[in-house]
């Protein structure tokens, strides 16, 4: 589990970004079953990005927590 090596206080950031990609794949997967669209990894590596941000923007501050640290490298 990706939980366990994580700091307690970094779950919630975690479980946000789990939702988050897992949202974003499915709808994704829903545009190339129903819409014909080919599968394409950067299209929704961006996507993903953008509705991160966008979530931290909106208040999801243990999300935007996780991402921080994850750009900081450790000493």
């Amino acid at each position: 589990c990706a939980v366990r090596g994580l700091p307690k206080e970094m779950h919630k950031g975690l479980n946000s970004l789990i939702i988050l990609v897992n949202w974003e794949i499915w709808k994704h997967r829903n545009t190339i079953v129903f819409e014909g669209a080919r599968l394409n990894i950067q299209t929704l590596h961006l996507t993903v990005a953008h509705e991160s941000s966008l979530w931290c923007f909106g208040g999801a501050s243990a999300l935007h927590e996780l991402l921080i640290s994850s750009l900081v490298p450790d000493p």
